[in-house]
């Protein structure tokens, strides 16, 4: 299953950060090699208190990771060195007061392309600021919510 059960230690308010970026596969991307790229990362992400959430569709990804400052750029750092992916594309990176991902080590949805091209034109900046306190989110990160809350629906 996805779901993560976080560290005490990474649920501190003023320690956790998040990145989104957009990249393109490197090379046909069969089901099979989805498959073992979602295992791997959730396995690794679980290891560092990290959620989060991947969106796919023909060779474009999408990825939204969340945790602890330490573990999102350990994470961070592994993604940019695969080499499963070329043009990687910074939308978000910066401090957040809370997560929107908890119960996700990696969730995964098939998007349109089209969706993930929206999601790359979306406002991503003052996440941190609007996640205070229950504020509204980003652009992007509301675009993103809305999506994942229609195509999980009845997934636990």
């Amino acid at each position: 299953g996805c779901a993560l059960r976080v560290p005490p230690s990474a649920t501190r308010m003023d320690s956790l950060s998040a990145i989104a970026y957009v990249s393109s596969a490197l090379g046909d991307v069969s089901e099979a090699r989805l498959e073992a790229l979602l295992v791997d990362s959730r396995g690794f992400n679980l290891s560092k208190g990290v959620t989060g959430v991947l969106l796919y569709h023909d060779g474009k990804f999408f990825q939204y990771i969340e945790g602890p400052v330490s573990g999102v750029e350990e994470v961070y750092a592994r993604i940019k060195a695969s080499r499963r992916h070329f043009g990687l594309v910074e939308l978000l990176h910066e401090r957040i007061h809370g997560r929107v991902f908890s119960e996700w080590s990696m969730g995964f949805a098939c998007a349109p392309r089209n969706f993930i091209l929206q999601l790359e034109r979306q406002r991503w900046s003052d996440v941190s600021a609007q996640l205070t306190s229950g504020a509204e989110v980003s652009a992007g990160l509301d675009f993103l919510l809305q999506f994942w809350k229609g195509s999980t629906r009845g997934m636990s």
